[in-house]
């Protein structure tokens, strides 16, 4: 394939439980979509996700520096793998940023961006974040994160409830976004996930942390039950009115504002997550199914190994 039909990289971000690493399954299940997990290439500071992928290819070390701009070493790593008799068209990462400082970075890839429910996020997130005692800080950066995809120029809003009620046609507008036809097993990408030939995806591992790429997205695994606060109304308002906004005509200076309104109506006083509701999230049964997953995945490996050696 020429290089006249090599795609703009991409870059996938959001918060994390917004599905950004099942997107990564979604973009991966085509052979020729290399899309990184976590490794931020244009860091010089390899992370956990990078090492492994050093492990496997030392060579890659020369790709992950500082570079005035990311997508050029997403570029370099795209000529690096047709070098080396790969096929890959477009090249991109997954980053569980949703900060503007991240959309300034990725301006000159194509942006996927995640969201969900702020409620349901705020329950999942809260205590990874450190944040159970005050949810404020939180709320405003994942409105601020909102605004910027609007902002973006060239930016996919991916809604949760979407991606799991409508998973085809996610799956159909993200390849239509990256100027790819879906691949034939794209539609069942879950499947997929982990039985990669090439070293770049297959080194990774990521899925081994985040099992729920493993299966079929189903049904929702939090229940949130709001409880009368003030703030609701805010956050209603706000993530309504940034919604409602038209793709791309958004200014970055209009973001600002209203990112700082909605921090200065929240109020200067703590609001905790009891304050706002109780919820519940069941990780139960996604544990099961993951675990039966990554058994038949790894029998079936050892099961190939061992026809490759008789």
């Amino acid at each position: 394939m020429g290089l006249d039909v090599l795609k703009k990289p991409v870059i996938i971000l959001g918060g994390p439980n917004t599905a950004t690493s099942s997107l990564v399954g979604v973009l991966n299940s085509h052979p020729q979509c290399l899309v990184l997990f976590e490794t931020d290439i244009a860091c010089l500071d390899p992370t956990k996700y990078a090492k492994r992928l050093l492990s496997a290819e030392p060579g890659f070390r020369s790709i992950i520096r500082h570079h005035a701009d990311a997508a050029d070493a997403y570029a370099a790593l795209l000529a690096q793998t047709r070098r080396q008799g790969h096929d890959f068209v477009m090249t991109g990462d997954k980053l569980p940023y949703f900060s503007r400082a991240a959309f300034d970075k990725f301006r000159n890839f194509k942006i996927i961006y995640s969201v969900r429910n702020p409620a349901e996020w705020l329950a999942k997130v809260a205590e990874f974040f450190a944040a159970t005692n005050d949810v404020r800080p939180l709320l405003v950066e994942y409105l601020s994160g909102l605004l910027s995809a609007k902002t973006a120029a060239d930016c996919l809003i991916v809604p949760f409830d979407e991606f799991l009620a409508d998973n085809p046609n996610v799956v159909s507008r993200m390849f239509a976004f990256c100027g790819l036809e879906p691949a034939p097993e794209s539609f069942t990408w879950w499947q997929t996930v982990g039985n990669y030939a090439d070293p770049y995806r297959s080194s990774q591992k990521w899925w081994l942390g985040h099992g729920s790429s493993l299966v079929a997205p189903t049904r929702n695994d939090t229940r949130v039950a709001r409880l009368p606060h003030p703030a609701w109304a805010v956050v209603d308002a706000a993530f309504a009115q940034a919604n409602s906004l038209v793709q791309g005509a958004v200014s970055p200076a209009e973001c600002v504002r209203l990112t700082d309104s909605f921090d200065s109506a929240l109020g200067a006083a703590p609001i905790s997550i009891t304050d706002l509701m109780k919820h519940e999230t069941r990780r139960l049964g996604v544990r099961r199914r993951t675990f039966r997953k990554i058994r038949e995945l790894v029998s079936s490996r050892f099961s190939k190994a061992d026809q490759a050696g008789a």
